[in-house]
């Protein structure tokens, strides 16, 4: 038997699980069972973050570079300038801003998926204290309590499912 949680190893269904003592204790020194959202950066730094990449940089340099390669060639020949760095230096700038962008919108959309996980947290769950079956608040789960998990086919629950069993491993 694990000590902790009154599960009986050898006769699981004889468990009866935390006491309601035990639960509140366990809840004090663990905590609530709950997911933190990350702390959000508002939109236009999302977008500013994506310059200051290392590669991004060395693209941003390189154009600054050909640019003033440019303007020292052409107050050195102002008559008949040659256009090559400043071509150099538009492709760069271009690719700079694509990928950044393009960086911001995977960004964003990963967010938005993070931010979907909190709709799968069940409303309910159903553990086994004191030998009683007991539908209590996702949060209120604590480690070594006996909970009563519903498999169904869908993705979501499957997906929810993992979560609580993670959050029951530990404090």
């Amino acid at each position: 038997m694990f000590p902790e949680s009154n599960i009986n190893v050898e006769r699981p269904e004889q468990s009866l699980g935390l006491s309601p003592q035990d639960a509140t204790r366990l809840l004090e020194k663990c905590g609530r069972n709950r997911l933190t959202p990350p702390k959000s950066n508002p939109l236009w730094k999302q977008f500013i973050k994506q310059f200051l990449d290392f590669g991004t940089v060395l693209m941003e340099i390189a154009a600054l570079l050909c640019l003033i390669s440019f303007f020292v060639e052409l107050g050195q020949h102002p008559t008949n300038p040659v256009y090559d760095n400043l071509y150099v230096a538009i492709v760069l700038i271009c690719v700079v801003f694509v990928t950044a962008f393009f960086t911001f919108i995977q960004e964003a959309t990963s967010s938005s998926v993070l931010k979907g996980f909190m709709d799968l947290i069940p409303v309910h769950a159903t553990v086994i204290r004191n030998g009683v079956v007991n539908v209590i608040h996702p949060e209120e789960i604590v480690p070594g309590d006996i909970a009563i998990v519903k498999v169904c086919q869908t993705r979501a629950n499957m997906l929810t499912i993992r979560v609580e069993i993670k959050f029951l491993q530990t404090c």
